[in-house]
């Protein structure tokens, strides 16, 4: 626990620190949480015994990432045709986990564009939404809700958990998700105060508290299909980069999207 409270509060106070800073600096970290993160998926798939072109997927990556760099490119990437492309990806990913199941292809190719579709989807939209309309304030309040309801649900769940929430993840329960549900809107109320938002941002609030603990379980199929606890041990006491996006990862493109 101590481990894991000291690399909590180190992400902690790189992650504030490179919100607040935006730019290349901001552009540079989430580069390597994507990066490695697509790493963490290509050694779970290759342990698992699915062939990955590792090196033809991380360059695609790259070379994606990069691009959000340069403004045409940004036409791309808010246009209406990725648009879907990324509401499919997501959608798929919850009909996953509705049926329990990940659909994850054994053929090289197929397996290889699982991983690189799904990042591009996702993990680009940390960042663009960063740098979007009132990028701060939104990419603020998203990781806020997320934190604080990772964070309520944890001791939650340990304190009053007695119903297991899903056997996609045995540990979480229907009471530590209610108890972070509840810690995601009084921080959402906080937020709300502080900065003069709108209503609106009430329901925003909820959605980000939803999907965010859809895309926590979406990551826990992932690896239960790969039979791993952990996506690396790269993080002490966290796991892997994977573990600590998943769920970001949903909830960035739908406030890119919604604001911008």
């Amino acid at each position: 626990m101590i481990t894991r409270i000291i690399t909590g509060l180190f992400l902690l106070g790189i992650g504030i620190t490179l919100i607040n800073t935006g730019g290349i600096g901001f552009f540079l970290w989430v580069f390597l949480v994507t990066i490695l993160s697509a790493y963490e998926m290509i050694m779970m798939a290759k342990k698992s015994g699915v062939q990955i072109y590792s090196s033809f997927a991380l360059g695609v990556i790259a070379i994606a990432m990069l691009s959000v760099l340069y403004p045409p490119c940004l036409v791309i990437w808010k246009s209406f045709p990725m648009r879907l492309f990324v509401w499919g990806m997501v959608c798929f990913s919850f009909f996953e986990l509705a049926r329990k199941i990940l659909f994850f292809p054994k053929t090289p190719v197929f397996a290889t564009a699982r991983i690189v579709l799904f990042v591009l989807a996702t993990f680009p939209y940390m960042f663009l939404l960063r740098e979007g309309h009132q990028g701060f304030h939104h990419f603020l309040f998203s990781v806020a809700l997320i934190w604080s309801g990772d964070i309520a649900a944890l001791f939650g769940g340990k304190w009053l958990g007695r119903h297991p929430l899903s056997d996609v993840s045995p540990k979480k329960t229907v009471e530590g998700s209610i108890i972070g549900f509840m810690g995601s809107m009084v921080f959402a109320g906080i937020f709300i105060r502080a900065f003069h938002f709108g209503s609106i941002y009430w329901a925003l609030g909820a959605l980000v508290a939803v999907v965010g603990q859809l895309g926590d379980l979406h990551e826990s199929l992932v690896k239960r299909h790969f039979g791993v606890k952990d996506s690396s041990q790269l993080l002490p006491g966290h796991g892997g980069f994977y573990d600590r996006a998943d769920s970001t990862l949903f909830v960035s493109p739908f406030m890119y999207f919604f604001f911008n």
